[in-house]
Formats: structure tokens, sequence, C-alpha cells
């Protein structure tokens, strides 16, 4: 069965809509892109679809205060580049938001999507997320 997007994604998807200041056109090239070309209509994607649309449009945000400020924004920039290191990649070579949100949801120290961390969360999961790929690189040494 396949699962749509959720109201409370909608939400989100207006709140930043708004901020950056985006019209109908911008709005249907970006569920083109992020349904693959399936639909240009953001009511039309798929839970994950949604959420990957979130993150991109979390990243273009340019009130930096919004995420928490410089620093957790490069705290966040840090969690993203050890997800590449790891392999956590898309189809496009990018960081794969929902197994990254979803890893951290499951297995993160506070359970929560990465632009939920406050910055002491921030800390406590970029030091996670370190030993984990410390984990990683002695498995492919000892394998």
């Amino acid at each position: 069965m396949i699962r749509l997007r959720t109201s409370e994604q909608n939400k989100k998807f207006w709140i930043h809509f708004s901020r950056l200041s985006l019209h109908r056109g911008h709005r249907t090239q970006l569920a083109l892109r992020f349904s693959g070309g399936r639909t240009g209509r953001t009511s039309e994607l798929r839970y994950e679809e949604a959420e990957q649309l979130i993150a991109y449009l979390d990243a273009q945000l340019p009130d930096l205060k919004t995420r928490g400020g410089r620093k957790a924004d490069r705290m966040r920039k840090k969690i993203l580049s050890i997800a590449y290191q790891l392999g956590w990649e898309d189809l496009h070579g990018k960081v794969d938001f929902l197994k990254l949100n979803k890893w951290l949801r499951q297995y993160g120290v506070h359970h929560k999507a990465l632009n939920d961390l406050s910055e002491r969360e921030l800390v406590d999961t970029i030091t996670q997320m370190e030993q984990l790929l410390k984990k990683d690189a002695l498995d492919l040494d000892n394998g």
C-alpha cells in the first residue's frame, strides 16, 4: 500500500513555501523533481517524497535562527557528511534523507529527525554517528 503525504507534512510545505516565496510554478517543478516526474502536485506526493522535499526546503531557508543558528547548521552539515561517508546516498549521489531520518528516529540517541534536534542533541548525535563511522571503518579493515 502506498503511503501518501500527511497533514503534518502539508503544514510544513506551506510554511516553507511562504517563507521562501515559492509560487505555483516553483511548487510544480519541485513536486515533479521529488516524485521523479510522476506528478506536479504536492498533494499527490508519497510520504517518502514529501520527506525529501521538506528536507530540501529546510536547507533552503535563509534564516538560520529558525533552525538553531549557524552553530547548529554546521553540526547538521557534519551529520550529513558522516551519512555520506557511511554510503547513505540516494540515486543521485546525495545524502538519502529518508534513510538518515529513519535511522535517527529509530537508533539515534534522541529518536528525532535531523531538523528536530537541538544544539545539545546535535552534539550527542555527532558523537554517536562518529562512533558508527569508526565501527564501519574497523569492519572494513577486518573484513
